[in-house]
């Protein structure tokens, strides 16, 4: 068991301690196993109350903008593995002479972890109440 496993993968101290930051695949992964919504739960939860034709053109729109966030965060974050393999590969690189759990680096993977946990959770959310089809009576 290494230090790395003490901590969430949301935490700095995952990455500064080894943790290997996971793919988006394992991510979803996690997510699927929690019945987590995401931070917008009740702004979904409020626009599939809509009456159609507006419930599924809103939970339409807000499932593009998931899509849309869940790439713009997968883009940071494969910046930010990319930068922690290089340090991890350079232990002379001054970059990483002074760190802390709380450095850049770490600070940004857990956020940007957080983020992608977030957007499948709002994805997952998105498509179970889009293949719902509400009564319209």
């Amino acid at each position: 068991m290494s230090d790395s496993d003490d901590y969430p993968q949301g935490h700095p101290w995952f990455y500064l301690q080894g943790g290997m930051p996971p793919t988006l695949d394992e991510i979803e992964t996690s997510v699927s196993r929690t019945n987590y919504r995401g931070y917008r739960e009740r702004d979904l939860a409020r626009a599939d109350k809509l009456p159609e034709p507006r419930r599924s053109a809103e939970l339409r729109q807000l499932h593009e903008w998931a899509k849309s966030e869940l790439a713009a965060d997968h883009e940071r974050y494969l910046h930010y593995v990319a930068k922690l393999a290089i340090r991890r590969q350079d232990p002379n690189d001054p970059a990483g002479a002074d760190e802390s759990p709380w450095d850049e680096l770490y600070t940004a993977l857990s956020l940007k972890y957080c983020h992608l946990f977030n957007d499948f959770a709002h994805l997952r959310t998105l498509r179970e109440m889009l293949e719902r089809q509400p009564s319209l009576v």
